[in-house]
């Protein structure tokens, strides 16, 4: 089996996905896929991007965005799809960023998320915190392109579990807005950063969210388990199991 993780990102895709043969695909899709693009580089200086304060919320010397790239390209290594993609789509947040009065706020006690069966942990935010007219948002940045990025399904598993273990957890916190900031477009045409803001009632409880993380992973090791192992020809769940 190639993967013995979920991402983030892809749990909040397959929970989405009603049980049945769809998320059955999209679970043995998610599991052979040999993925070449990784957006680590640009996560890892989101706090230029999102022009982080100081800690005692003093405003600091802001980077510009030839000197943001080349922290991008350096950390991409010779990754081919990784120096395409990530510069493009840091650029595109970068230029939002800019385009309004948006400053971001780091902070170092976040939940640390929620517990998933592969003994990892399962977190919609990058500890910080966004401030807009003294509105405070707190944000997940779905950085994929059509086709992995969230749905808008998905993203009500995201907005669910941000207020949970983020709003519930946390008085400094409880009156956040939530929000996804998606990256739309292509590398041919551009990319643009776009806003979705959590809007309604939340639409999952926590009790809901736990059962969610329990199918997701059943579900994976059931298809995984009729999945030849490429290496050996054999059948296995590769990492975890339910005891």
């Amino acid at each position: 089996m190639a993967k013995n993780y979920l991402l983030s990102t892809d749990f909040a895709r397959l929970a989405a996905i009603a049980r049945g043969d769809k998320r059955d695909k999209a679970i043995e899709q998610y599991i052979t896929s040999n993925p070449h693009l990784s957006y680590q580089a640009l996560r890892s200086v989101l706090p230029e991007i999102t022009r982080e304060r100081g800690d005692l919320g003093l405003s600091v010397k802001e980077a510009t965005w030839p000197q943001i790239e080349e922290k991008i390209l350096l950390k991409c290594g010779n990754k081919k799809l990784d120096r395409e993609y990530n510069p493009l789509k840091g650029k595109a947040l970068f230029d939002y960023f800019r385009s309004k009065d948006i400053f971001s706020q780091r902070k170092y006690d976040m939940h640390i998320g929620m517990k998933n069966p592969s003994e990892g942990y399962t977190k919609f935010w990058d500890d910080m915190y966004l401030v807009e007219n003294n509105t405070v948002f707190l944000p997940f940045f779905d950085l994929r392109s059509k086709g992995t990025c969230l749905s808008a399904d998905a993203r009500e598993i995201v907005f669910s579990v941000q207020d949970w273990l983020l709003r519930k957890m946390d008085p400094q916190l409880e009156q956040a807005e939530l929000i996804v900031i998606g990256i739309e477009g292509t590398k041919a045409n551009g990319f643009t950063a776009i806003p979705h803001i959590h809007s309604g009632e939340i639409r999952w409880s926590p009790e809901d969210l736990q059962a969610m993380m329990f199918e997701v992973y059943a579900d994976w090791v059931r298809v995984a388990a009729g999945i030849p192992n490429r290496r050996t020809g054999t059948y296995d769940n590769d990492g975890f199991d339910f005891g």
